[in-house]
């Protein structure tokens, strides 16, 4: 997997000092112009005005971002566009919050909203070039009008997009999680019916540090701040889209375009990958509206032998987070004890390390016992778990039996627990439900649930070990645990009836053949460690519903990633 590193480059801002009546300005330096103009408050009325300036030595994609928080109301929409006529270089868009995303307002409606995200992007920002937002506000209401400002450079290489540059470099993020300087606006009465008066509290005073290419300089938070970065470079906001081909592992979708004159959207845009979905919730032809969340890209071959790669996206914002973070190394050195990060700049030497495998896991006790699969940790690489707080940990092997493929993990900090079910008390046709990390490369890290029955009281040849499910198990839920309807484990998910042996034994198709290891194996191999047999939680959830029973146990599953170098 090889590595990719991005770039924050920040500059140190010079503030000038308070005046009142005056206007407020805030400087950069002359690495990269970075202004802001607060006018003062008069009848409620003030206007802010953007500057910015490209840094680069190239030129670059460029927005100048305002998050307004507070009421206000910005005039109709073609006062702002008389200098940014629509189809030229320079797009400007305004939204407001609707449902769990946001909306794009339309042109001749005046906007009276309590928050507000106003954007100036130019395709292809000059290097050195100057572009202005200048934003005029009346606020109407008597609380505090606080201002997010950012100015965000991208470059695209090999096709992706990069944050190049950011102003400023850290501070308050907004809605799409990139750092912002916070300026507040007090809205005073002065009695009488004078006019109001404002006063702009001085954000904090930008800090100038370069970035260093090489990840063992960088923070956790750092990692955190550059996926987040790549995510939203190019994610999309309040997306209408269309699945055209529904398949087992995401689907296939098209963006929707609205049509002026048919007064309706066309789904004839960009062909994109959405990774959290399946057929058997999704159909073709179906619509949907959203937020989409840059994960990655999906190759794959038509029926005509054409290979394409589409972008790829989740609705999942922590997701898209962690699948950026695993594909372009963003983790510390120190994190992955064991594995040898090259610092080379050839991208052969950064091709060392690798992704070997991945599966699932459960914890089961309070302080980071795990328990998965001995398939799925054993090995030469290095088992990292991701759990639902979503921040990677290094597991040690603590104790493994190949023979009941089993393995005893353990990583620093606390965790929520399973309770394991009193006595062998399965029966056939019981309802069972799984929960796991099937195919995360594809699918995702959103856990997924799947349903079935207990089919046999004994695995394949009769084996007294385990049960045969009909539960949808697929590479990456090995290792996870099989549950009761009511939330109390009863075993642990290994293995699947291989299809092509299947067939070619039968002569027909394999469905639904899984095997789980019963909880009386799984408790002989716990009780070697008595430190840890001793702890296991035993009984009932007391979950009423199966739904309530997954919201309960789906904290206790993670995500098992092997690191390590391939021969």
């Amino acid at each position: 997997m090889g590595k990719k590193s991005i770039c924050f480059l920040t500059v140190l801002g010079l503030w000038s000092g308070l005046f009142l009546g005056g206007q407020i300005a805030a400087h950069a330096t002359a690495d990269g112009d970075f202004a802001v103009f607060i006018d003062p408050v008069v009848n409620n009325r003030t206007t802010v005005e953007i500057r910015a300036s490209n840094p680069n030595e190239k030129q670059r994609m460029g927005t100048i971002a305002v998050t307004i928080k507070g009421s206000v109301i910005v005039p109709e929409n073609p006062s702002l566009y008389d200098v940014l006529p629509p189809g030229g270089p320079v797009r400007l868009a305004t939204f407001t919050p609707q449902g769990d995303g946001w909306k794009m307002r339309p042109r001749d409606e005046k906007i009276v909203a309590s928050e507000l995200h106003v954007e100036l992007y130019r395709d292809h920002w000059k290097s050195g070039a100057e572009e202005r937002l200048r934003l005029p506000i009346t606020i109407t209401g008597p609380g505090p009008v606080e201002l997010l400002i950012r100015v965000t450079f991208s470059k695209r290489v090999d096709g992706l997009s990069f944050v190049d540059t950011n102003f400023p470099a850290s501070g308050i993020t907004d809605e799409q999680g990139l750092p912002c300087e916070d300026f507040e606006i007090p809205v005073m009465g002065s009695g009488g019916g004078g006019v109001p008066k404002a006063t702009i509290e001085k954000p904090t005073t930008l800090a100038r540090s370069e970035r260093s290419k090489q990840s063992s300089a960088d923070s956790e938070s750092e990692y955190q701040e550059k996926a987040k970065a790549i995510v939203f470079s190019k994610s999309k906001k309040n997306v209408h889209y269309k699945v055209f081909q529904s398949m087992e592992d995401g689907s296939l979708c098209t963006e929707g375009t609205w049509n002026d004159f048919l007064e309706e959207y066309m789904f004839d845009g960009e062909d994109f990958y959405w990774a959290d979905t399946t057929n058997t919730y999704t159909a073709d032809g179906e619509k949907f509206r959203g937020d989409l969340y840059w994960c990655g890209t999906y190759h794959y071959t038509t029926v005509k032998d054409v290979s394409r790669t589409l972008n790829a996206y989740t609705t999942d914002l922590d997701m898209a987070i962690i699948l950026v973070r695993l594909v372009f190394d963003l983790y510390d050195e120190d994190d992955l004890d064991g594995i040898n990060f090259s610092d080379d700049d050839d991208d052969e030497d950064d091709d060392d390390i690798n992704v070997l495998g991945s599966g699932t896991g459960f914890f089961i006790t309070d302080d980071g016992y795990i328990l998965t699969n001995y398939h799925v940790a054993s090995g030469e690489g290095v088992p990292v778990v991701v759990a639902e707080d979503h921040e990677p940990r290094v597991a040690k092997i603590v104790a493994t039996d190949e023979e009941t493929d089993l393995a005893l993990l353990k990583v620093d900090g606390t965790a929520v627990p399973v309770t394991f079910g009193s006595g062998e008390t399965a029966q056939l046709a019981q309802t069972v439900f799984t929960i796991g990390y099937p195919s995360p490369d594809i699918q995702g890290i959103a856990p997924k649930v799947t349903m079935g029955i207990i089919s046999s009281l004994t695995g394949i040849m009769d084996d007294e070990k385990s049960y045969q499910i009909d539960a949808a198990v697929q590479p990456g839920n090995s290792g996870g645990p099989l549950f009761s309807s009511t939330g109390e484990v009863m075993g642990v998910v290994y293995a699947r009836i291989d299809d092509a042996i299947y067939t070619m034994a039968t002569g027909s198709i394999a469905q639904k053949i899984n095997y789980a290891i019963k909880n009386s194996h799984v408790m002989a191999f716990l009780k070697n460690r008595p430190d840890v047999y001793d702890r296991i939680k035993r009984g009932r959830v007391g979950a009423r519903t199966q739904e309530e029973a997954v919201s309960k146990i789906s904290k206790s599953v993670v995500l098992i990633i092997v690191f390590g170098e391939e021969d």
